[in-house]
């Protein structure tokens, strides 16, 4: 009977050694962007302006 239980503890063990190891499964959730502010447009110039003359 011992032998037994001392068996079924070892399995127990094990077991948990094993499950504590796994790869955890990938999330399949979608993610929304990182951000969501759009990007300012860029500075005119005064050449930009005149048409570069």
């Amino acid at each position: 009977m011992k032998k037994l239980i001392a068996l079924l503890i070892a399995l127990l063990l094990t077991l948990a050694i094993f499950a504590g190891c796994a790869k955890k499964a990938e999330q399949k959730t979608e993610e929304a962007p990182a951000t969501t502010e759009q990007a300012a447009p860029a500075e005119t110039t005064q050449a930009d302006t005149t048409g570069g003359k």
